[in-house]
């Protein structure tokens, strides 16, 4: 039944908080010093993330993307399965090819280097598009797999850009802080969206919102290409050192290739 099956998930948990167990404790000790407390680096990490419009945008993309593209279709995608494609085994099917379409897409973060990181992620969430389009008719499992293929492959790309990214473009000691901002945009967008896709279905129809999450991922997209932040940033740039004089005695900081 489901419950053993949650139950399995939930002790994959266990076995991630094992293997993060025997990460080497001096990375645990190696921490920046404190300044005022949670709420004061909170604060910094907001000021940081609207320093720079790049980052800020990318904030909203993503909580704008999590609240109105991917939501809906873990809450009503599961529905369809059950109303038109046969219940749980054709969602699991659809599942499986998402998981596939990650591995394909580390596999390809791991080789591409876009020379325009910013601007290939924001259009990789064209690729998220044809699963939420194909629900609203719905089509055919077969498709549906494929376009779980490349919804996968989407998030993984998507993902590593944004934070090799991140770590290219910011201070050593603001990445962790910018990257936590960004975070909490995202988790907090996906409960929200979760919470309105089901009065959203009882109010204009399960299809109508999922062909409006396809739109939504189209519409986004084109408008975050406007911004001309976006363009800027480039691989090739150089990282920013990190803030204050070396240390004495200090090896000095190498730049990534």
């Amino acid at each position: 039944g489901p419950g053993w099956a949650v139950l399995a998930d939930a002790l994959t948990f266990l076995v991630s908080a094992a293997f993060l167990h025997r990460l080497p404790h001096a990375l645990a000790a190696e921490r920046s010093p404190r300044g005022g407390g949670l709420l004061a680096s909170i604060g910094r990490g907001v000021k940081e993330v609207g320093r720079r419009s790049w980052l800020w945008v990318w904030t909203v993309h993503v909580a704008v993307t999590n609240a109105i593209v991917v939501s809906p279709i873990l809450v009503l995608g599961p529905y369809v399965a059950d109303q038109h494609l046969g219940g749980a085994p054709a969602w699991s099917a659809i599942g499986i090819a998402y998981a596939v379409g990650g591995l394909a897409g580390g596999v390809l973060s791991a080789r591409w280097r876009p020379a325009r990181p910013m601007v290939a992620a924001v259009l990789s969430l064209l690729l998220s598009a044809p699963l939420p389009a194909l629900l609203a008719m719905p089509a055919g499992l077969w498709s549906l797999t494929l376009a779980g293929v490349v919804a996968g492959l989407q998030v993984v790309v998507h993902n590593v850009l944004q934070t090799t990214t991140l770590q290219r473009h910011l201070p050593e000691e603001l990445i962790a802080r910018a990257s936590s901002v960004t975070m909490l945009g995202a988790l907090v967008a996906a409960p929200l969206g979760m919470g309105l896709a089901g009065p959203a279905a009882a109010a204009f129809g399960t299809p109508a919102v999922l062909l409006s999450c396809a739109v939504v991922a189209v519409l986004l997209t084109a408008t975050t290409l406007l911004v001309p932040a976006v363009w800027r940033i480039r691989t090739e740039d150089t990282p920013k050192p990190r803030e204050g004089p070396p240390a004495a005695g200090a090896p000095k900081p190498s730049v990534a290739a």
